[in-house]
């Protein structure tokens, strides 16, 4: 099977896919629209709190939320100009318009229109994905800028100060959408390694990589001491699986916050890390929650499972097409992973939802695989 990027397409079947697309999307935001409203209660409502303080002309009320500050200024500037919690719905929409169609884009130039539609399809139709755009929280935003982040990198054909102003603007977005964002520096890093960097001189790359670690490793403890909610030990003394829900009532009296913190927890408590990471690694990707219904923890289970199946069948012929795709899709599932290893997994799947266009994008391949097999059949 021949799955190399196809230089052109035929245009009927593509705008074919484009209005069916469009027709979707429209259909599943108003069915969300109707039944959710604009979201404003529960994490919605510290954001809204910190966008009314700067609207009065206070400060951000901790240093922590200036990495969710996309969204509360978003929400700020909506409040101040009285137009209510329109503006930021309209952009959540918007954004996620823009990247449904990116998506759409970048698979079918990769596989075919069909493969490109079929997936794209899937990303709609997948309520728990979706309706975050209904909720004025920071996932809405946070899961499109990673969308639109990861086409526009597989896009690149050359580095140069324009895409590397472009690249940096995208992740500083994301890291200020949700403080997350971070963690796809060693994504991008290893993609534009694989592509490029690869073939530089030897000294060339060490101080490529020397500068890189040393700005994620200081971004992440800038992240973790930036107070307010953040407490990366706490979740260890308590034995959270799910955040937020202790198992163990204990406090955090002898370890700080930062990241040498954490690093030295790890190498003395090393048999109860690891207990916990098995057990937050069940609940990350087993995805059922025992207060979810019998119908809600299937659905979520049924979808992820085929694609994990999916996307495993999918890896051999993504490394034989791509490698810097493979080791950037697999680096962002593994990454997000370890974090919920080290701190907690979230009540609502919401960490491995980040990750939903990604385990699609590793499954293209069998999917395409799949769906040629099957029209040969008819034939």
């Amino acid at each position: 099977m021949n799955i190399k990027s196809q230089p052109g397409r035929k245009p009927r079947k593509y705008l074919i896919g484009t209005f069916l697309i469009a027709f979707a999307w429209v259909a599943v935001q108003l069915l969300l629209f109707r039944t959710n409203g604009i979201n404003t209660e529960g994490e919605s409502e510290k954001y809204i709190s910190e966008a009314h303080r700067l609207v009065s002309g206070e400060h951000l009320s901790s240093l922590n939320f200036y990495f969710y500050s996309v969204v509360i200024v978003i929400i700020a500037i909506s409040l101040k100009i009285n137009a209510g919690f329109f503006i930021p719905l309209a952009i959540q929409l918007l954004l996620n318009l823009f990247a449904t169609f990116t998506f759409y884009k970048w698979a079918s130039k990769n596989f075919d229109s069909t493969t490109g539609l079929v997936a794209t399809l899937c990303l709609i139709a997948f309520f728990p994905y979706q309706e975050f755009n209904t909720f004025l929280q920071t996932e809405s935003v946070y899961y499109s800028l990673i969308i639109i982040l990861s086409c526009f990198l597989f896009s690149l054909e050359k580095i140069n100060l324009k895409n590397v102003v472009k690249l940096t603007f995208l992740l500083l977005l994301l890291t200020l959408t949700r403080p997350s964002g971070i963690l796809f520096i060693p994504c991008v890093a290893g993609f534009l390694y694989i592509r490029f960097i690869k073939q530089y001189a030897a000294k060339t790359k060490f101080y490529i990589a020397a500068a890189t670690f040393i700005f994620f490793m200081g971004c992440v403890q800038l992240i973790m001491t930036s107070g307010g909610e953040f407490d990366f030990i706490l979740p260890f003394i308590q034995e959270h699986i799910i955040c937020g829900v202790p198992t163990v009532t204990a406090t955090n009296t002898s370890y700080g916050s930062g990241l040498p913190d954490l690093i030295r927890y790890i190498f003395n408590n090393g048999s109860q890390v690891l207990s916990l990471a098995g057990r937050r690694s069940i609940a990350f990707f087993g995805l059922s929650r025992t207060y979810y219904s019998f119908t809600h923890n299937m659905l979520l289970i049924a979808v992820f499972w085929v694609l994990y199946v999916f996307a495993i069948s999918g890896l051999k012929l993504w490394w034989r097409k791509d490698r810097a795709v493979t080791v950037y899709l697999i680096s962002t599932i593994f990454i997000t992973w370890l974090t919920a290893m080290l701190t907690c997994d979230d009540w609502h799947n919401r960490f491995i939802l980040a990750l939903y266009p990604a385990l699609i994008s590793l499954a293209l391949p069998a999917g395409h695989k799949l769906r040629a097999s099957l029209t040969k059949m008819r034939i």
